[in-house]
């Protein structure tokens, strides 16, 4: 079980996020924008559609990782796994 005491990292860090209400808004984050995003790799990894709308192509052109994306995402579902000790939260984000 993986807890924020199993890594000193954040032991300090996630303590601060301990609350009902900072988890609440953490979880529905996590679940409406990291798992929920539309759009994925077949590999679950979150991508982006390729579009051109200034040159008036919304058409998907094919799909785009945005490390942002992968990384801000990634650091939550990984957040959210080390505050509630849910193993999936932290083995999505390892993927």
């Amino acid at each position: 079980m993986f807890t924020s005491k199993n890594c000193s990292r954040y032991a300090t860090d996630l303590d601060a996020f301990s609350s009902d209400d900072d988890l609440f808004i953490i979880r529905e984050t996590v679940e409406e924008y990291v798992y929920g995003f539309p759009y994925h790799l077949p590999d679950g990894t979150i991508s982006r559609p390729l579009t051109w709308p200034e040159e008036g192509r919304f058409d998907n052109r094919g799909e785009a990782l945005w490390v942002d994306d992968s990384f801000m995402g990634n650091a939550l579902a990984l957040d959210l796994g080390m505050l509630t000790g849910e193993q999936e939260h932290v083995l999505e984000a390892a993927r």
